[in-house]
């Protein structure tokens, strides 16, 4: 990641704080949308690999769904 990528993120962070919960999710479905591919920006396949089961070992399916079948 370079300076103004960091940059940007930390700005966007510091501006999210500030919204309410129902902005930050419109702005991140927007994002998605834009994203319409669903073309990995940051990690690669098998980086998101490790993640998802990463996250479905904090987040394991119960009496709801886990984190993977939650992702979208």
């Amino acid at each position: 990641m370079d300076r103004r990528e960091a940059l940007r993120l930390m700005g966007a962070a510091s501006v999210f704080s500030v919204l309410s919960s129902d902005m930050f999710a419109a702005t991140l479905r927007a994002q998605l949308a834009a994203n319409e591919a669903g073309t990995l920006r940051t990690l690669s396949p098998a980086q998101n690999e490790i993640v998802a089961a990463m996250s479905d070992i904090m987040i394991p399916a119960t009496g709801t769904p886990g984190a993977k079948a939650a992702k979208g």
